[in-house]
């Protein structure tokens, strides 16, 4: 979105009656003006008003006269002038003229950038778009914008002399040789053919494909044609007239032209011949070259001239301007119908169809001799020389000239075709130069001016034309110059600017105030009269006859005619030093400036300005367009308006472009932005100052620093196909593999005759593809080396031109990729643009890039597909193009390794099975000699309470009975009462042991209440004893247990208590029960005699508490040592106990 100044809420009506009333003050007072001070809203000011004095005015008949100085067209003379010292004797010369030329920069292939020599003979563009040159003595080499590939006699080639490409319906290159006959290349090995294949000649100049996909051949003997298979020549002198032809063409109809080495041209219509030569009207008998245009017409170049036949007869070209009196090599048509034509020493001439233009090395050509011309896919013209490698023509979009070319000067600041058409340019230093398109004519001091740097140019209304200049501003009307100065009333002699206003009155900008010329007398302002500066560099009248002013360092400012409105970076200017001003044609202002791009003030906001609307809060005022949103660069020196609407905007970094310009209420879309610079391969650096200038057929001029460039933006091809792309090569490992070396080694293992057969055949791809990767044929010895290397890659073929192995499978060893790949685009691949990824690998596409390769490591088994697209220099995606492969995995992840694994793990989680049922079961036996144990240890503690205690009272009761019975008898009554009262108490002793007994094996509180309440009870119990105190404590505990673990912690806890009353002989006991950690903790300690655990491990109840203990899943810990007491906790699990 662009970046927009916005100002805070105002009324412009106020600021304009605030204005009027500093006006009538400035009236009742002085001429001074009144500023108004500067308002911060919200961090941005609003613009200072100022009212505009009374002019200072200075008629010109009261000054020193002006300096009027005919021009003299033929001899120099003396005259005077006058000065502020007086009047002074000068000289005045004829201006200079010298011839125009011109200069096309153009791009060179040579051997420095991969050719194979520079002498080039034959040129072809195949079917994807690659470049083939054939050489004299290199062989001949294809160029894909990317890399060179060259292929010569020592890879198969029939000699290093290329004359003639081409390419047949299946795809093969074709090489027709000086010397070496005829090679067929089909993208993987060469076959030659010559005299013993049957061939007519070794000498071959010339190959066509008929309708049949024959090879036809001129000869140095005749004509030969092959059928694929055999050949048939045309060698008798009545079938054919002139043994020697040189060139060969087909016609619209079918026929065969071919012309000859001294005997005109012969047409062939698959039956008889017709001759023709300069008896039926050809130039010349002597035929190099053949064409046939897009209208059917047939050219011919021979060592006289150009001959065109239409079918009916001849017209012939030569000795014209333009067409070099050399021989004619080559013809091509180019997209405009245009015809080139390459010559033998006078470098290549272009015919529109009314005249020629002629290209030499002077114009920007590599070389004189032009042996061949071939037209790209994105209609570039290369022209093959024999004596500079290849140039690269993509049109006439882009002209320069310079003082070569016969300009006075090389900086060039001002420009303007005036109504005659002819062009005036202001230069730096050489004063101005006027082309006429034959011959630069160029006026200095020397023909009149005051100085000799011109800023700007203007043709008035009565085509008188005026040059500002850093001396004053001279007026030309075609026979004499004058000159104003600050001796006849301008502000200052540095005038950097000039408009002609609706008036017809003159406005000068100079660096000291601004100038208004009615033809009699100067009105200046200048800070005195309200300007708020005085350095003014450009300006423009709006409809309303307003003047806007853009001033150095000190913003933009508004006059209409009463009052000035100064407009800065406080406003939201994007800068306050102005370059230029433009109006476009929907009535916008482009403000350019020398370091923050550009500010637009939109016709509607202009509207509003001048009419005194209010804005609302966030309204636009100033729109910002700088590298944020597509401008090349923010030192924006000059912008013109082509007559479609396009704005060309003149940067530091050459041209930018807004094709269809600015539209109302829409912003500028960064795909309608297009760049023209040297990083682009446009010969465009920096534009200078207010340089631009569009004429009247539309074209583009500009001054540069260090050429003047003419720019028909209308000529930029764009071609709207997509590129074609292709995958060349493909590492493993980061290493080069000669992939026809695994080949023919795989065929070799197969059968070792038939190996051997497409072993011969493929050695010539085999030698090739090696000078590609390595730089040079292997020795046997390195070629094993790679097979041992290597060998264990799979694949089924390998692809034509950029061998690549077809359904590769790569052991896991080998996951490790490289790829590279490349738009066949000769002419611009440094604008290439490419998308890849990896599917299977890659997530989404990596971000557009410049890099053709693309590394992948690591990569795990399975299978992938690599995709890459390329963008075009015109912005065209093509469609991806897709490579696919197999990663095998390593031998541990195999399906047999699998499968071994499954055998192995079901075996392991059999025998972990079996062992775990082992332990299960002799933990259950265990735990049942455990149960068992605590039973049998519980029956036997019964056994003992019973004995000891229900026993002993008994049997004393038994005692006691037996003494009553006998008293009784003896009716001793008184000792009888006695012994059953001892009876009673007894009884009664022994049915409290028996409850107490048949507490402990189920206490009632435990059912009722709980575990814990029933040890608080029994704890209270004991404690009222006094004979021992236990400190109880009970944290986090719930009663959500089952009733068993309930009464089995009880019977682990009322053991503790047991074991401290039994053998402790402690006086305070801590006892602990809580839940933490996912656990029931009890833990008891005394202050007891303690004992020793070595001694006493399996005593004192400890095993019949570790046995409890295990049954809940719990873990018991006992510390103790003699007299330190003792201390014993117990952890059971709380998830096992939980209901």
């Amino acid at each position: 979105m662009n970046n927009i100044a916005k100002v805070m809420p105002y009324k412009v009506q106020q600021l304009f009656i605030v204005a009027a009333c500093i006006c009538i003050s400035s009236c009742l007072q002085t001429q001074s003006s009144k500023v108004k001070d500067a308002i911060p809203v919200s961090g941005i000011k609003l613009p200072t008003i100022m009212q505009a004095g009374k002019p200072f005015v200075v008629e010109i008949d009261t000054c020193i006269p002006a300096n009027n100085i005919h021009v003299s067209a033929k001899d120099s003379f003396l005259t005077s002038i006058h000065t502020a010292e007086g009047i002074k004797k000068i000289t005045i010369t004829p201006p200079a003229k010298k011839p125009a030329d011109f200069f096309v920069t153009m791009q060179v292939y040579n051997m420095e950038k991969g050719l194979a020599i520079d002498a080039v003979l034959s040129s072809y563009e195949d079917k994807t778009g690659n470049l083939w040159f054939g050489t004299l003595g290199g062989g001949v080499t294809r160029y894909d914008g990317k890399s060179s590939l060259t292929i010569t006699a020592d890879e198969g080639l029939g000699n290093n002399a290329v004359t003639d490409i081409t390419e047949d319906a299946e795809g093969n290159i074709w090489f027709a040789l000086d010397g070496g006959g005829l090679t067929k290349y089909d993208g993987r090995s060469l076959v030659s053919y010559g005299k013993p294949e049957g061939l007519l000649g070794a000498e071959v100049y010339s190959i066509t494909l008929d309708k049949n996909n024959n090879v036809l051949l001129a000869t140095r003997k005749g004509l030969s044609r092959f059928d694929g298979k055999s050949f048939y020549n045309f060698e008798t002198p009545e079938s054919l007239a002139g043994k020697e032809a040189l060139t060969s063409i087909l016609d619209n109809n079918g026929n065969l032209w071919f012309g000859t080495r001294g005997d005109g041209i012969n047409r062939f219509d698959g039956l008889s011949f017709t001759h023709f030569t300069t008896a039926q009207g050809l130039i010349n008998n002597k035929v190099h070259s053949s064409y046939l245009d897009y209208k059917g017409n047939l050219w011919f170049g021979t060592t006289g001239g150009i001959s065109m036949y239409d079918g009916k007869s001849f017209l012939n070209f030569s000795n014209m301007p333009g067409l070099p009196k050399y021989n004619i090599h080559s013809i091509k048509e180019d997209k405009g119908g245009k015809l080139w034509f390459g010559s033998f020493g006078g470098g290549v001439s272009r015919f529109d169809g009314n005249y020629f233009l002629n290209f030499t090395m002077k114009q920007g050509l590599a070389g004189n001799i032009v042996q061949t011309i071939t037209k790209d896919k994105n209609e570039n013209l290369w022209f093959g020389t024999e004596d500079g490698g290849v140039s690269c023509f993509n049109g006439e979009a882009f002209i320069s000239y310079s003082t070569t070319q016969g300009l006075a000067d090389n900086i060039i600041r001002s420009v303007i075709q005036d109504s005659k058409g002819k062009f005036w340019f202001g230069t730096n230093s050489q004063g101005v130069s006027n082309f006429d398109g034959k011959h630069f004519t160029s006026f200095s001091k020397s023909q009149g001016l005051n100085h000799n740097r011109v800023h700007r140019i203007l043709e008035d209304r009565k085509n008188n034309l005026w040059f500002c200049t850093n001396g004053g501003v001279s007026r030309y009307d075609g026979k004499s110059i004058m000159t104003l100065t600050t001796d006849q009333g301008l502000a200052y002699n540095h005038v950097r600017c000039i408009i002609e206003d609706k008036k017809g009155n003159l406005w000068f900008g100079t660096e000291m105030g601004l100038s208004k010329y009615d033809g009699k007398m100067f009105s200046n302002f200048t800070t005195a009269q309200g300007l708020p500066s005085n350095n003014i560099r450009d300006m423009i009248e709006d409809e309303a006859g307003n003047l806007w002013l853009g001033t150095h360092e000190a913003g933009l400012i508004y006059y209409n005619g009463k009052s000035f409105l100064n407009f800065n970076t406080n406003q939201g200017l994007v800068h306050d030093y102005i370059f230029n001003l433009t109006k476009d044609s929907r009535g916008n202002i482009w403000i350019c400036t020398g370091n923050g791009g550009i500010s637009i003030l939109r016709k509607d906001i202009i509207e509003r300005l001048i009419n005194y609307h209010e804005f609302k809060p966030g309204e636009i005022i100033f729109e910002s367009f700088t590298t944020n949103e597509g401008l090349a660069d923010n030192v924006v020196y000059d912008l013109v308006e082509d007559k479609k609407g396009n704005i060309i905007i003149g940067t530091n970094l050459g041209f930018t472009v807004i094709k269809d310009g600015l539209h109302a209420r829409k912003p500028i879309r960064k795909e309608n932005i297009e760049y023209y610079n040297w990083k682009n391969g446009y010969p465009v650096k920096d534009i200078n100052t207010q340089s631009m200038y569009i004429d009247n057929q539309g074209i583009i001029w500009a001054g540069t620093g260090d050429k003047l460039i003419r720019f028909d933006y209308s000529a930029i091809h764009k071609n709207p196909d997509p590129p074609v792309l292709r995958i060349q090569k493909l590492q493993v490992n980061n290493e080069n593999i000669s992939w026809y070396n695994l080949l023919a080694k795989k065929y070799i293992q197969k059968d070792d005759n038939a190996g051997s057969i497409l072993k011969t055949n493929l050695q010539s791809a085999i030698r090739l593809e090696e000078k590609i990767l390595y730089g040079k044929v292997l020795n046997d010895l390195q070629r094993d080396s790679v097979q041992n290397k290597f060998g264990d890659l799979k694949f089924d073929s390998v692809t034509r031109f950029y061998p690549l192995p077809v359904n590769l499978n790569l052991p896991f060893k080998n996951n490790n990729l490289s790829f590279e790949f490349a738009a066949i685009e000769p002419a611009r691949p440094y604008l290439v643009r490419y998308q890849y990824m990896l599917e299977g690998y890659d997530k989404d596409w990596a971000p557009i890039t410049n890099n053709s390769r693309a590394h992948f490591g690591n990569i795990n088994e399975g299978n992938y597909t690599f995709k890459v697209k390329a963008m075009s220099p015109d912005g065209v995606w093509s469609f991806p193009v897709l490579y696919s492969f197999k990663v095998l995995p390593p031998w541990y992840r195999s399906w047999w390794a699998y499968s071994l694994y499954v055998i192995t793990a079901s075996f392991l989680i059999y025998s972990i099975y079996k062992k775990k049922i082992r332990q299960m079961e002799k933990k259950q036996a265990k735990q049942l000699h455990t149960i068992i144990a605590t039973q049998e240890e519980e029956r036997k503690r019964i056994s003992r309470d019973l004995h000891d205690d229900v026993g002993t009272k008994l049997s004393a009761l038994k005692l006691f009975l037996s003494s009553l019975k006998n008293s009784v008898e003896k009716k001793q009554y008184q000792q009888a009462d006695q012994l059953a009262d001892n009876s009673e108490n007894l009884i009664n002793q022994t049915i409290k042991d028996v409850r107490n007994m048949l507490l402990n094996l189920s206490p009632g509180i435990l059912e009722e209440f709980g575990f814990t309440t029933a040890i608080e009870s029994l704890v209270n119990k004991i404690n009222q004893t006094n004979t021992i105190h236990f400190d109880l404590s009970v944290f986090g505990m719930n009663e959500n247990l089952k009733i068993e673990y309930q009464l089995a912690l009880y019977r682990i806890t009322q053991e503790l208590i047991n074991n401290v009353l039994k053998h402790s002989n402690a006086k305070r006991v801590s006892l602990q029960i809580g839940y933490r950690d996912e656990k029931i903790i009890i833990m008891i300690e005394d202050d007891g005699k303690g004992f020793d655990l070595n001694q006493h491990k399996d005593g004192y109840g400890l095993k019949n508490l570790e046995a409890r203990t295990k049954l809940l899943n719990g873990a018991m810990n006992i510390d103790s040592q003699p007299g330190r007491g003792t201390s014993i906790s117990i952890e059971v699990p709380y998830k096992f106990i939980v209901l």
